[in-house]
């Protein structure tokens, strides 16, 4: 059966209703939880409440009534736009027809209608259950179950507080141990908990059709599944959508871009510097007390890291890094020392003055690009004076233009005037 345009309109609206009053029953819900005696905070709950089980009424009497006229339908080659026009005029005539009955009807029917007035609720949930009854329907239940579960909070509420987070806990926990076994992506709405059973936040969430992280992390996974089955299957049934609002997260790894164009053979590892006290097989310093210096190799290394314990990776025997020197190469040579302290004051100082060079040679050519900057802020105001004389200089020649051409045109015309009176002067004096 293909839908009109005017009831996705409509499905399109109800779910972003519903999706507003539940978040607006989150806000009241939240605000209750931190005032649990304030009268207005309940109102609002309630409130919102009933505005989510009167939409979720609206959308369960839409989804009866497509199926009712899916069922009823008559196959026909004309677009949905002509049947809804034909089934609009013949509703016109029928209620055509109903107008024309006689008074003496309408006044029995006011009659029967006043008589039954104090039992209109109940014929109109009867008659509801009679049309719709025989429909079996999925959302109906669902719609149900949601209606159910508004009445356990409304008990929770008026009830001593429970302790959720520890439920969602344990909820949780007991999820992930089922996962593997049979966890579906878009799972069926659970069953509803006993009386005075309280309702935790995943039930809740399941049951009014959204969707719980839990899932939302199946759906992910799902998604390298779905592009390796794209390749080779043609099948529509394959594939696993998820919801529209769910856009994918793009996952980098954070490696640099030579690091991808090369071999699957070679790998990328971190280089230290060698007076850098880091494991050699591990690659960490972030326990520094248990690391030490191998004499033989000269490499720093984890007692616990080695094949062996307490051994290098070059069979020498490590110290105990408790009673080893923390510098393994101290300088023996003093003037040496002197020296190169020496040769690092020298380069510091070159570096200095240097670094006060080229601090000199920046503002030059700051002063260079602020005056360049004048300069064409002047030229192009320049420009500007140019293209605006260049324009009034143009108009002011079409003017002169203009001018000499109506002034040429009406001296053609008072010469052929001239003319024509002359010629019919010397008529006159022939005819004399």
């Amino acid at each position: 059966m293909e839908v009109s345009n005017e009831i996705k309109e409509d499905i399109r609206k109800t779910q972003s209703d519903l999706k507003n009053a539940i978040r607006i029953h989150q806000v009241w819900v939240a605000r209750l939880q931190e005032d649990e005696n304030n009268i207005h905070l309940r109102s609002k709950v309630k409130e919102a409440e009933k505005d989510i089980i009167s939409i979720s009424q609206t959308q369960q009497l839409r989804d009866h009534q497509i199926q009712y006229r899916s069922r009823n339908r008559t196959v026909s080659l004309l677009k949905p736009s002509v049947l809804n026009e034909i089934h609009i005029k013949t509703e016109n005539t029928d209620d055509v027809k109903e107008n024309n009955i006689s008074d003496t009807e309408n006044e029995a029917k006011l009659s029967s209608e006043k008589e039954n007035s104090n039992h209109s609720e109940v014929d109109e949930k009867d008659k509801y259950q009679r049309n719709f009854a025989p429909l079996p329907n999925t959302v109906h239940d669902s719609r149900n179950n949601f209606v159910n579960v508004l009445n356990k909070v409304k008990e929770a509420f008026s009830g001593p507080k429970h302790q959720d987070n520890n439920e969602w806990q344990e909820q949780k926990s007991d999820s992930d141990s089922s996962q593997g076994v049979a966890l579906s992506p878009t799972p069926s709405p659970p069953p509803l908990p006993e009386p005075g059973e309280p309702v935790t936040k995943e039930v809740f969430l399941r049951l009014i059709g959204l969707v719980t992280p839990l899932q939302k992390e199946l759906l992910e996974k799902k998604r390298s599944e779905r592009r390796k089955r794209s390749t080779t299957s043609t099948n529509r049934n394959d594939f696993l959508y998820g919801n529209y609002e769910m856009l994918p997260v793009r996952w980098t790894n954070g490696k640099p871009a030579w690091a991808a164009t090369l071999p699957a053979s070679l790998s990328v590892e971190p280089v230290y510097p060698t007076h850098k006290k880091v494991c050699q097989v591990c690659g960490r310093n972030d326990v520094a007390s248990l690391l030490a210096w191998c004499a033989a190799c000269g490499a720093w290394q984890h007692t616990g890291c080695g094949r062996a314990a307490a051994r290098c990776d070059c069979g020498a025997v490590l110290p105990d890094p408790t009673h080893a020197p923390r510098d393994p190469d101290p300088d023996p040579d003093p003037l040496l020392h002197k020296q190169l302290y020496r040769d690092k004051l020298a380069e510091r100082k070159s570096l200095q003055e240097k670094n006060i060079k080229l601090c000199v040679e920046l503002r030059k050519l700051e002063m260079r690009a602020a005056s360049l900057k004048e300069n064409l802020d002047e030229h192009n105001a320049e420009k500007r004076q140019l293209l605006a004389d260049q324009i009034k200089t143009q108009r002011n020649l079409q003017k002169l233009l203009d001018f000499i051409s109506q002034f040429k045109d009406t001296s053609i015309s008072i010469r052929s005037t001239s003319v024509s009176e002359s010629g019919s002067e010397m008529s006159k004096s022939n005819e004399e």
